[in-house]
């Protein structure tokens, strides 16, 4: 299982929105649950904790997955699971705003397994998706820097 994390200077939404674009131009494409559970679920809400954000992205076909294995090339299968939730570190430096109060901060996570490419694709498969994850988590901490709300990252 891979994961990445970056602490940003934006709220959830503001985040989902910067993911969502660098994610979408680079290929992935957003999926649709059946069975009404909605993508972007509130966890925690209410006086339980803060409202986190959910969405899961894809790239490739799995049929093109499951019938050429690791040769499946850009067309590999893969999933992505991004949640975005309101930063717990209030009181983390941030200089006050004009009003007093401290900007927002987010926490994004992304994770991801290799067991399907490893399954579908052997080791071709597995290395393969590790170099497209790789780039794509590459690609998302560059996007939150040139919009100019990246903190921190961990990957």
């Amino acid at each position: 299982m891979g994961t990445a994390a970056w602490s940003v200077r934006c709220a959830p939404e503001r985040a989902v929105e910067l993911v969502d674009a660098a994610l979408r131009a680079a290929g992935w494409r957003e999926v649709e649950r059946d069975g009404g559970e909605p993508l972007g679920d509130a966890r925690g809400g209410g006086s339980r904790g803060p409202v986190g954000i959910s969405r899961v992205f894809e790239r490739g076909r799995l049929g093109r997955s499951v019938l050429m294995g690791g040769l499946a090339g850009g067309g590999q299968h893969l999933e992505m699971r991004i949640d975005v939730r309101p930063s717990d570190d209030g009181a983390s430096g941030a200089a006050p705003t004009a009003a007093g109060a401290a900007p927002a901060r987010s926490e994004v996570h992304c994770s991801w397994s290799d067991a399907s490419p490893r399954a579908l694709g052997g080791i071709l498969g597995e290395r393969r998706a590790r170099r497209t994850m790789d780039s794509t988590t590459r690609s998302l901490r560059v996007a939150l820097e040139d919009a100019g709300v990246l903190i921190a990252s961990a990957h």
